[in-house]
């Protein structure tokens, strides 16, 4: 795969009208922050926004210290002679901190990667939106909307709360590692606290930066899907077919190039959204006063992770499987015989694989396993409360 990541810089450093259309601008705030410190120095405020997130997500230091935060957590976890409730927070914040490794690995490691998902993507939808209809374009902006809605304003607000909760019932809980530095001097309990509230807000951030990049890219994708998918139904004539093939393989590559850069991380990275749900499913239903807010926030993790993106990947599995049907009720007659051999290959190209985002071990991303998600807590919910009353 071709790298994009400096040829998308110049892509967005001079902004053409169709570039400025809903999914094209949407898609250019992720490339900015990725490449925030590698293209000038603007002094904009949503700039300075960008340099902020990246200074809590992209150091490549993030590595090591993750490693240690995870490090010193199974310390506490291992050595506490408390009960069992006490033990929770170090082993949830240790979780929570080794996702985020892995969330910052591809982050940082595979960025140019996503920048080659981002650099399709972005392609196809200047592409299609350069002649696009009044009502194509009120779609595609109702969809950057209700993206916008998820993507740029409720992750990052729950982020926040998610990181700052987690800091507060940090400090606020005993520490064997602390107990241990304070014997040698209280300012390395000072430091280790700063370093914990540190990296719990640099979890929160490069989870949430990698997991509102998936869905922005798959929703993006889906919506891209069902407009060449009309395209490819309502438009006519040899000059038509071929660009909509070309711009959907565009589409193609960007979902393909978000599977790669994922690939076998994914698993490690969606393990504390598997965990630290259950674990505070435990704590509110065997102990609730013992039960902090950090509790309750982290309750519907699995939901809030799992349910947005499944439903993304979902929508672009059923966009891209339906330009197989909408491409075979298009103008065959109309066409000549090789953008006919081109329309049958984009049919059983999308017929026989259609666009999906996949985990090992878990399969495809999709509505049945979000289903199966949300039965699988239901039930264990449901034998925590049985236990408390036997």
């Amino acid at each position: 795969m071709q790298n994009f990541s400096h040829e998308s810089s110049i892509v967005s450093a001079s902004m053409t009208a169709s570039e400025k259309e809903a999914l094209p601008a949407s898609l250019n705030k992720w490339q900015r922050l990725f490449t925030v410190r590698d293209v000038g120095h603007e002094h904009r405020d949503d700039e300075r926004i960008y340099r902020i997130l990246y200074f809590f997500y992209a150091p490549k230091y993030l590595s090591l210290g993750f490693a240690m935060a995870v490090t010193l957590n199974v310390v506490d976890v291992i050595m506490f002679d408390a009960d069992e409730a006490a033990r929770r927070l170090p082993l949830r914040n240790g979780l929570a901190c080794y996702s985020a490794l892995f969330a910052h690995v591809i982050l940082t490691y595979r960025k140019d990667i996503l920048l080659d998902a981002l650099y399709h993507a972005r392609l196809a939808a200047v592409i299609l939106a350069k002649d696009a209809t009044p009502e194509v374009k009120l779609a595609f902006e109702a969809a950057k909307n209700r993206k916008e809605l998820f993507v740029w304003r409720f992750y990052p607000v729950y982020s926040f709360l998610m990181a700052t909760t987690a800091s507060l019932a940090t400090l606020s809980a005993p520490s064997v590692v602390n107990q241990i530095l304070a014997k040698q001097s209280l300012l390395l309990v000072g430091v280790k606290n700063i370093f914990d509230c540190y990296m719990l807000t640099s979890c929160c951030a490069s989870v949430t930066v990698l997991l509102t990049v998936l869905v922005d890219v798959h929703y993006t994708c889906a919506v891209l899907c069902r407009e060449i998918g009309r395209r490819l139904e309502t438009q006519r004539g040899v000059m038509y077919t071929r660009p909509v093939a070309a711009t959907y393989s565009l589409v193609i590559e960007s979902a393909r190039a978000i599977n790669t850069a994922t690939g076998h991380l994914l698993p490690h990275y969606v393990m504390a959204t598997f965990t630290v749900p259950i674990l505070s499913t435990a704590s509110i239903v065997q102990s609730p006063e013992k039960a902090d807010i950090f509790d309750f926030l982290s309750l519907p993790l699995m939901f809030l992770f799992f349910g947005p993106i499944c439903e993304a990947s979902q929508s672009m599995q059923n966009a891209s499987g339906a330009v197989s049907s909408r491409a075979y009720s298009g103008p065959w007659l109309d066409e000549h015989a090789p953008s006919r051999r081109v329309r049958l290959q984009i049919m059983l190209q999308s017929s026989a694989r259609p666009l999906c985002f996949k985990v090992e071990g878990l399969g495809s991303l999709n509505r049945p396993l979000s289903r199966k998600l949300a039965t699988s807590w239901f039930q264990y919910l449901q034998v925590l409360q049985n236990l408390r009353h036997n």
